[in-house]
């Protein structure tokens, strides 16, 4: 897990403020050019005030639900925050540079190029010459504002779009527009949470990051600055009660979001990994909430070539001369002895017809008979002892429930069952109730896993 102390770095980042304290980017003198009179003024800083975020950044986000990924659009001016209420002279504009740096830069009451943009003093880093204008463009109805980027002959360089997402904001943060846009689209609305235990509570998320319902937290904070710190391989949230902060990856499939707890390599600034899966947030915002909507489509039908109802995997992998009858178990090991797969037929079951296989580690020693060549017994899934918790889910997914998980023991099921069965259609095609599969791990590692079909 993400220490406190690597997240509270973060915080202390991502909530730079944007007083008077804060960075200026300066041009030394601005070349005197016409004033606009009162009254455009006035109308100019009505059309400019609000909190804006860049416009591509927040096309991105609704895309990819990722503020990790949409993180390289963040370059330059990511935020602005204008009261030009009484703007006169000039005013001083807020700035999130680069997502990571509070700052501010003066817009002045001159005219730019086009009688919709002023000038500002705005500095360009690469070449000193050159010089930007703010100005506002509106289509359809929307107003957006542009910075234009000019080089020393007046050609336009560059354009950037922004988008108004608040009228004011309270928040001291220069950042706090990219936070009210990601929440309004990774978290806001109600849900249900399901925890590890299948505990479920419903809640309601603001875009404020306020949480409304749960004992456990009532404020979250999504990490939008990926600058400096630890190697982000997933997004982050804070999950607040007071002083209480716990810290989670988080990955959003559809109308989920899962969150992880962390696990930190030896080197804290390296690349972190999901470790075990501690919630998961299902939204309640369409057509009202069913536990169950979580359907497992990806289920194991056969291990190392030995598969459900085919009797002629058994032979072909076990040999001509093996039988299995109903009512029976069957044990027979790896080449080394370690391992074993128990093939059972369920009474009444017809000959070398397998309806529930369980694979584990063998304790006794010699292993003399049913030795098999196979090295080690693995699903057609890829799954196999040694495993942690973390590699099964990526390959079987999240649709699990949790059935034990207490000190070093851990036990999850995935359960396959009529009408939930529309992609596989495995139930349908063998005729039986209910499919189930368990893993068992101890100490992060897989000891033991079985699947196969409930007897009826």
């Amino acid at each position: 897990m993400f220490t406190r102390f690597l997240f509270v770095v973060f915080l202390s980042i991502g909530l730079l403020s944007c007083s008077s304290e804060s960075q200026t980017a300066v041009v030394e003198n601005v070349e005197p050019s016409k004033d606009l009179n009162d009254s455009l003024a006035i109308d100019f800083g009505q059309i400019i005030t609000g909190v804006w975020v860049l416009s591509d950044y927040i096309s991105d986000i609704k895309k990819t639900k990722s503020p990790l990924k949409s993180s390289a659009l963040l370059e330059g001016v990511c935020t602005m925050i204008i009261d030009g209420i009484n703007f006169q002279d000039s005013t001083s504009v807020g700035v999130s540079w680069n997502n990571h740096e509070g700052m501010s830069f003066m817009l002045y009451n001159q005219q730019g190029q086009t009688k919709t943009q002023l000038k500002t003093n705005l500095f360009d880093y690469d070449n000193e010459e050159n010089y930007f204008e703010l100005g506002y463009k509106v289509n359809e109805g929307d107003t957006s504002l542009v910075i234009n980027h000019y080089d020393t002959a007046n050609q336009l360089i560059a354009v950037k779009s922004y988008s108004k997402v608040l009228q004011s904001q309270d928040n001291n943060s220069c950042d706090w527009g990219i936070s009210y846009i990601v929440n309004q689209e990774i978290l806001s609305g109600n849900y249900a949470v399901i925890d590890s235990n299948a505990v479920v509570t419903n809640i309601t998320c603001s875009n404020d990051g306020l949480i409304e319902g749960h004992p456990d937290f009532d404020s979250f904070y999504i990490y939008t600055d990926f600058n400096g710190g630890p190697i982000a391989n997933y997004d982050g949230i804070n999950l607040t009660k007071g002083e209480e902060i716990s810290s989670h990856f988080f990955k959003c499939q559809k109308d989920t979001l899962y969150m992880y707890s962390m696990k930190v390599g030896t080197n804290s600034l390296g690349p972190q990994e999901l470790d075990k899966l501690v919630y998961r947030f299902v939204s309640n915002n369409k057509n009202g909430f069913e536990i169950n909507n979580c359907e497992f489509s990806t289920p194991d039908t056969s291990v190392s070539g030995i598969k459900f109802y085919d009797r002629q995997s058994i032979t072909k992998v076990l040999g001509k001369q093996t039988e299995l009858v109903g009512d029976s178990t069957n044990k027979f090991y790896s080449a080394s002895g370690n391992q074993y797969v128990n093939l059972l037929v369920w009474p009444g079951g017809s000959k070398n017809k397998v309806d529930y296989i369980e694979v584990g580690y063998e304790e006794s020693s010699p292993v003399t008979q049913n030795k098999t060549n196979i090295s080690e017994f693995m699903s057609e899934k890829g799954i196999k002892l040694g495993l942690t918790h973390n590699e099964v889910v990526n390959i079987l997914g999240e649709c699990y429930t949790t059935v034990t998980d207490s000190n070093d023991v851990k036990v999850i099921e995935y359960k396959l069952e009529p009408p939930k069965d529309t992609k596989s259609r495995l139930m349908y095609r063998v005729n039986m109730p209910v499919y189930v599969a368990k893993y068992c791990f101890s100490k992060e590692k897989l000891l033991l896993f079985e699947f196969g079909f409930e007897y009826p």
